[in-house]
């Protein structure tokens, strides 16, 4: 029952503020928040060409888009299910139609904490067919989402999820977010373009020494 309301808390937080800033001259976008956890951290700026990305995205293909609840928020997930597709969670693992998608315990990864620490998390690689193979986080046994209803995603729309799977509020909750319309797409994530942490601002070089995480730099985006 605790890591149940913990789970519930943790997805309550994720509600209150958007997961990436768009910057509205440019195809660029600061990521806000710890859902997309280790594919994306906060702080990261990720280029998201918007071309073509109404039509066609595979499974797998991680997108900034309108949260269809809130259309002032911009948010950041993984496309998991294409029009037609029948999604559930199932202990945990991803289910897609009917199957298990394929993963692989990995080494855990260590999550960053506020005072500067960080403590280890299990993570596992996923396999998404026809697209290639991400890391996910699993914090909690038994997670607020780890168990769900099958959702069978309308024509033109998509299921989107986080890889951080239980702290992240996504397509799981069909009262906050739901099905993604197509055309609330805005970009196709494609590049780590900057990476600060802590106080570090892209726009404010004074920041950057001690905050810029050069090896996230120019990382392609999976």
């Amino acid at each position: 029952m605790k890591r149940l309301m913990l789970s519930a808390l943790v997805v309550a937080a994720c509600a209150l503020s958007p997961s990436a800033r768009a910057f509205e001259w440019l195809p660029l976008f600061q990521i806000r928040a710890m859902s997309m956890n280790p594919t994306l951290l906060d702080g990261d700026y990720v280029l998201a060409p918007s071309a073509g990305v109404a039509t066609s995205l595979p499974r797998g293909q991680i997108v900034m888009y309108r949260n269809p609840k809130h259309q002032e928020r911009t948010d950041v997930k993984r496309i998991v299910g294409i029009s037609g597709d029948r999604v559930q969670m199932i202990r945990g693992v991803l289910q897609i139609n009917g199957s298990a998608v394929p993963r692989e315990r990995i080494e855990d990864h260590a999550m960053a904490e506020r005072d500067g620490g960080a403590r280890p998390v299990r993570a596992w690689r996923e396999i998404m067919p026809d697209y290639g193979s991400y890391a996910t986080l699993d914090l909690l046994e038994n997670g607020f989402f780890d168990n769900t209803p099958p959702y069978t995603v309308p024509s033109g729309h998509y299921f989107v999820v986080g890889d951080n799977r239980d702290n992240s509020l996504d397509s799981r909750s069909q009262t906050e977010v739901g099905f993604v319309p197509a055309e609330n797409i805005r970009g196709s994530a494609a590049l780590i373009v900057w990476s600060v942490s802590g106080d570090g601002r892209l726009w404010q070089p004074w920041t950057w020494l001690s905050a810029v995480r050069w090896s996230r730099l120019f990382n392609r985006v999976r």
